[in-house]
């Protein structure tokens, strides 16, 4: 590839945002998580690990508020190779919370509720918080 096309590693890596997964999970049990489903049954499936974290780095990456919630409702939020991050409010009004949070829920389950399916790392878990919202990562149709 180098001697095809020089300089193109340069190129691509150079329009790349990166964001560090360790700021969106160094939290682990965070004082705001209340609990976890490390065994989400969706009846999607699971999603693939790989794909929950390149949602989670997007997410993670974006600067505005999150869309808000309406009391008792879910949004997908990232959704990519049949997988997808999804969160909910449990609230009884309008929630909004930030990508960042998200991001990091979704970074967490994917780190600690993963299992293997074959040779691929899977994941179909839902963390609760204190703030009566949540978010799930499982295989869905994208």
């Amino acid at each position: 590839m180098d001697a095809a096309h020089p300089g193109w590693s340069q190129t691509f890596t150079s329009n790349i945002q990166t964001v560090d997964p360790h700021a969106l999970m160094a939290r682990g049990s965070s004082p705001e998580s209340q609990s976890v489903n490390c065994h989400l049954d969706s009846g999607k499936g699971a999603a693939n690990c790989v794909d929950i974290r390149d949602g989670a780095r997007y997410l993670g990456s974006i600067d505005s508020p999150a869309p808000n919630n309406s009391p008792h409702s879910c949004g997908c939020v990232s959704c990519a190779y049949n997988s997808a991050i999804w969160w909910c409010n449990d609230n009884d009004s309008v929630k909004e919370i930030t990508w960042k949070n998200i991001a990091s829920s979704a970074w967490f389950l994917q780190d600690n509720c993963w299992y293997y399916e074959g040779r691929t790392e899977k994941v179909s878990a839902q963390e609760f918080t204190k703030d009566k919202w949540n978010v799930y990562v499982t295989g869905d149709r994208c």
